[in-house]
């Protein structure tokens, strides 16, 4: 399985040049879901997260969130992703700080868009959204009142994760 990822790495670094937005994107995806991402990543995504495409840019935060600590250099840039861009990239650029530096300070300013987050049309993005603000901690009214309406969500992957938020916050 090891040597498998290693190969299935190799392959996605080649890639990070193509011309191709679409290729580098899910050459990026595919190191991130990768069960061990490999060290050799971080220098891509660094170089991606100020690709001119957003896709690129969303790809890159992606990567470094599932590197999580090993990825705790890039928190000052993922700190400032927060506060430019589309409403999408100040969202990935939360999640990923929080899961490359999970203080406190970053949870502050991470869950106004990670509430912000259980309204988007993506129900991948919702579900996780919701995951991470059962991880933050916080169970004010606002936080409860936005898990208890994710938790009717008619997905079923969203519904569940906002109920397990609200389980880990009672």
């Amino acid at each position: 399985e090891i040597s498998l990822g290693l190969v299935g790495s190799e392959m996605c670094i080649r890639d990070r040049s193509d011309p191709e937005p679409v290729v580098r994107s899910e050459a990026m995806h595919t190191l991130a879901l990768l069960p061990q991402v490999p060290d050799e990543s971080l220098p891509i995504a660094v170089a991606a997260m100020n690709d001119d495409d957003p896709v690129i840019r969303n790809s890159a935060r992606f990567l470094l969130g599932q590197m999580g600590p090993k990825a705790k250099e890039t928190a000052a840039e993922l700190k400032k992703g927060i506060r430019e861009g589309s409403e999408l990239d100040r969202i990935v650029s939360a999640w990923a700080l929080l899961r490359v530096e999970p203080t406190d300070e970053y949870a502050a300013l991470a869950l106004p868009l990670m509430l912000k987050a259980l309204e988007n049309v993506n129900p991948q993005v919702r579900a996780e959204a919701a995951h991470t603000i059962g991880t933050i901690g916080t169970s004010s009214v606002t936080v409860l009142t936005a898990l208890k309406s994710a938790a009717l969500d008619p997905v079923p992957e969203v519904a569940a994760a906002a109920k397990l938020a609200l389980t880990k916050l009672k």
